[in-house]
Formats: C-alpha cells, structure tokens, sequence
C-alpha cells in the first residue's frame, strides 16, 4: 500500500509538471525571463521567514504514534497560525523599515505589489493549507491529501496561459498563483469538515515543541537558503538572471516535490515501526525506498542531462538556452535529493530530530557560503568567481551530495542500517544508457522533437541492463504494474474519500 500511495503522489506531481510545463511555455515565450525572475525573487525573499519549525514533521510523528486527533489537530492549528501572523509581521515590517528608515524603493509599485502577492500565496500554502493536508498525510490518507493540488493545478493553468498572452503583467501573473492556493485551501477545508477539533491543550503543545524545537534550526536553515540564492542572484545581477535560474527550478519542481512528498509518507510509517521496536522492517522500507527511488528517477535524469539542450529549447524557447548548464546541473542535484529521502526519513522517525536539524543546518552553512563566493564577480576588493545562475545550481549541487553522504553514514551510526547494496548496479546502467544515447545523438541528424523516441530508447536501454544484470526482474516488472493499476488506485482514492 505505501507503493501504490506513493505512485499516486508522483502520479500528482506529474500532473501538475505538465500543467507546469504549458504555463511555464507561454510565460517563457511570450513574456521573457524578468517576469520570472521577479516572481522568484519575491517567493525567494518571502520563503526565507517560511519555514514551519519543525511542527509539520511533529505533526506528522504524534499522530503517526496514536495520540489524539482532536487535540493534535487543534495544538496544530495554534501553531501554524502563529507562524503565519509571524511571517506577515516579519515581511510587512521589514519592507516598512527598509522604505522608511533606510529610504528604500522599489523599482516600480508592481514589484512591491508582487511581493505582498507572494506573501499571501506563501502565507495559505505554507501554513494554512497543510493544516489539513498535513493531517491527511499524518493519517495516511492520500488521495485526500493530493486531490485539492489537482484542483489547483486545474485552476492555475488557463488563469497564467490567459494573463500571458494577453500581456497583463507580472502583477496579475503572480495573482493566478494566489487564486490557484485558494482554490486548494478551500477544497481541502471542505474534506475537513468531519474531522475532529478538541480544545486546546498545553500538553500537546509541549509535546509538539519539544520534537520541533532540536529541527528548527535546521529547518529554518533549509527554507532559508531555499531562498537565498534568489535573492543573492538578484542582488548581485538582475531579474532578468533570476529569470534564467527560476525557469529551470520550475522545470524540475516536480523532481523536488518527491523527496518532500515521499519523506512524509515514509516518516509516519518508520516512526510507526519505531514504536513497535521493528528495526528489521525499518531497515526493509529504507532499502525498498532507496532502490525504487533511484531505479524510477535515474533514467529520466539521464534524458535531461543528454539532452538540457533540446528540453529548454522546446520548453523555454532560444532566450532561455543559456539555462542548459542549469539544467545540467540540477539534474544531478535531483538525484542525490531524492536518494537520501529514505534516510532523512529515517533519522527522524527512529526520534532523532536533532540530529537531522544540525545536519540540515550544516547544509545550508555550506550552501550560503558557496552562493556566496560562486554567484558574485566579487565581494568588496575580494575577486570571485561570478558565475551568476550557474553558480548557484551548482553550490546547490555540493550541498546536496555533502547531506547526502552525512545522512547516510548517521543512518549507519543511530540504527546500523547501510545503504542499499546493489544501488552501483543502477548507477552503471544509468551511465551506460547515458553513453549510448550520446552516442546514437551524435551519429544520427538530430533534431530537438526526436527527444521523445530516444526516451523510450533510453528507458528500454536502462531496464535492460538492470534486467542484465538481475536488479530488475519479472517480479519487479509485475509489482509496478500492480502499484499503477488504474482499477486498484481507483478503489483505494473511492475507499480513502469514503473514510
């Protein structure tokens, strides 16, 4: 069930990659790449104050553990409220400051208004939305959890294709945002009305803050430098450059989305584990996460990275190829964010919230200080090295195999479970798949729209040597068809709903 669950979250996220990917078409096509970098800017400076502390996970972990839904879910709505009222009063009381003591200004009114856009979006989607998503997450719900997203991808797909061609703005471009996250608040507030909320209690609180409070930290850190690159990006160049780097993040957004989503459906179900003193069945879900993961996302990572080209210029158009080296790098970051889900996972189901906040803290020390020296042409009289956009993909890229590998070797040191053993068998193929299709482009006459042939070559490719190699078998074969049976998945999403 966790595999037919997850397959409905990709399944989600590849919906709305492709509703994405017309909306991002037209803007790219037919408003330029300062749009997009003003937007980015604006989430960027916004989501640097977003994070939720830690409490989503907590979340997540005392209901996962049988405590009070009642009571849960009230301490829950306390919290997130006041991390959105914090949040409004951080951004609205910097921006005062920074114009009226600093004499600051903005470029022109429709970028302080994109700001105050980005805000609201951020405020609904960061902490009113998941205090019903969350909940279903936490119960193991998920089509409930995934159906108001559809909906909102429904909604925001014509409402930006609309404000594109017509030439309305950034300003109505970053409203069709706020409208689509209204229209997920409110479908999920409508599921929600079953369920229950108890009055308020100062021992779920405590609770809630005391397996929040040694993450914060570090998740504060990580949503911060989610964030900081834009902003440093726009600083030290131009919206314009925002725009090269924000098209490209959209591009993969729907890569980004699985580590999130796949590590809260994995946490309620170790820490469930945990509970029971199940250490055989945790190291089995940790392994059997790690190895779908990277057998599913490898092969598709090593499509874009063949051909970042051909991907950006059918997507973005002849302005955005300098985004290609982008592209090709966060590619490669896809693949170690993904991969160590199931060990993030792990350390904070087995109780171990602290240690995950000081390796998430570490990540984003390192991250800053290679945005700091990668993106700028120099800081003060110090000459850098001015890459730009590039260069905070690329300082994404380190951090991610620098989390990557400490994850794993604290997996080893807190609950003595290595990392899947045979996972060089997928990197093999995916690498002798790679040379094949570089090879077959290089042969032939090429032309952009053959991208979609050489995927299924490039994919036949990869689960054939798998197949060689006896990593991927007819039981595995037979068990995918199983996890994305349309009959079965149907029957689950009616069975959840109706629950």
């Amino acid at each position: 069930m966790i595999a037919r669950k997850s397959f409905l979250i990709i399944l989600t996220r590849i919906i709305g990659a492709l509703f994405s990917m017309v909306s991002l078409y037209f803007i790219a096509h037919c408003m330029g790449p300062t749009p997009l970098g003003i937007i980015g800017y604006a989430n960027g400076l916004v989501g640097l104050f977003a994070s939720s502390l830690g409490f989503d996970t907590a979340h997540y972990k005392r209901i996962s553990e049988g405590k009070d839904l009642g009571k849960c879910i009230v301490t829950y709505i306390e919290i997130k409220i006041f991390l959105a009222c914090f949040l409004i009063f951080v951004i609205i009381g910097g921006i005062f400051t920074w114009k009226h003591f600093f004499g600051g200004q903005f470029a022109s009114q429709a970028h302080e208004l994109v700001i105050y856009t980005a805000l609201a979006t951020t405020v609904f989607m960061a902490h009113l939305t998941p205090i019903m998503t969350a909940t279903y997450g936490a119960r193991k719900e998920t089509a409930k959890q995934q159906i108001p997203t559809i909906i909102g991808n429904v909604v925001r797909m014509p409402i930006i294709v609309t404000v594109a061609i017509t030439s309305l703005g950034v300003f109505f471009l970053a409203g069709a945002y706020l409208v689509a996250e209204l229209a997920i608040f409110s479908i999920a507030l409508l599921m929600f009305r079953e369920y229950p909320i108890d009055k308020p209690s100062k021992k779920y609180l405590k609770s809630y803050v005391a397996f929040a409070l040694p993450a914060a930290i570090g998740e504060f850190a990580t949503m911060f430098t989610s964030g900081i690159d834009r902003v440093m990006i726009q600083y030290f160049y131009s919206y314009e450059e925002v725009g090269f780097y924000v098209a490209v993040f959209q591009m993969i957004y729907f890569f980004m989305i699985i580590p999130r989503a796949t590590n809260l459906l994995l946490l309620p179900t170790i820490s469930e584990y945990h509970s029971k003193k199940d250490f055989l069945n945790i190291k089995r879900v940790v392994h059997k996460s790690e190895r779908y993961l990277t057998m599913l996302i490898l092969p598709v990572l090593v499509l874009i990275f063949i051909f970042s080209d051909s991907i950006i210029l059918i997507i973005l158009g002849q302005n955005f190829l300098r985004s290609a080296n982008i592209l090709i790098l966060l590619s490669l970051m896809i693949f170690f964010a993904v991969t160590v889900v199931p060990y993030s996972a792990l350390i904070e189901g087995i109780n171990r919230p602290g240690v995950a906040g000081k390796l998430w803290f570490f990540m984003a020390i390192i991250n800053i200080f290679l945005n700091l020296i990668l993106i700028p042409r120099n800081l003060g009289t110090f000459k850098l090295f001015g890459l730009g956009a590039a260069g905070a993909a690329l300082a994404t890229l380190f951090s991610e195999i620098i989390i990557s590998i400490l994850f794993r070797i604290y997996a080893y040191k807190l609950a003595k479970i290595t990392p899947y053993p045979r996972i060089t068998l997928h990197l093999i193929a995916g690498i002798l798949t790679g040379t094949i299709l570089y090879i077959v482009k290089d042969v032939i006459v090429y032309h952009p729209i053959y991208i979609i042939p050489f995927g299924f070559f490039g994919l036949g490719c990869y689960f054939g040597l798998l197949y060689l190699m006896r990593e991927f078998t007819k039981d595995d074969f037979c068990y995918l068809l199983d996890v994305i049976s349309p009959k079965k998945l149907g029957g689950y999403i009616k069975e959840d709903i109706k629950k």
